[in-house]
């Protein structure tokens, strides 16, 4: 977006000053303009495809909810022991079902390429700057 980089769009042709600034785009302001073919689709969508989401996401919260409690079933609180096999077994399930929860939800797997910026290199490193901002 650009806004008008000259000040005669202010002026009139005989160089009096207009009453009103010039119209530009507000970058705060996102208007969506639909043809009626989208909002048919968006209608039709929110009719049938957002339940279903939102069905299979319920599911398998209910579902991952007993795997939980057999996970927990005989933990100490205070002892930290290994893993067993059957405990794994079901945290693995757990994942499955928490990642199919919020794919249904709409959060998809995302693949990350690169390697993180080492600390030296970042911009905003120094132990100060949250400092900066205040």
């Amino acid at each position: 977006m650009r806004l008008p980089t000259n000040r005669q769009c202010a002026m009139e042709g005989d160089g009096k000053k207009m009453d009103q600034a010039p119209p530009f785009r507000n970058p705060f302001v996102h208007v969506l303009k639909f043809t009626p073919l989208e909002k048919a689709k968006i209608a039709l969508m929110t009719v049938t495809l957002f339940p279903i989401r939102l069905l299979i996401a319920a599911f398998m919260m209910l579902l991952a909810w007993p795997f939980a409690f057999l996970a927990s079933v005989g933990r100490s609180e205070t002892t930290i022991e290994p893993q067993c096999l059957w405990r794994r077994l079901v945290d693995i399930i757990l994942k499955i079902i928490m990642r199919v929860m919020w794919f249904a939800g709409g959060f998809h797997w995302m693949t990350v390429k690169g390697r993180r910026a080492l600390p030296c290199r970042s911009t905003h490193s120094h132990p100060g700057t949250p400092l900066f901002v205040l």
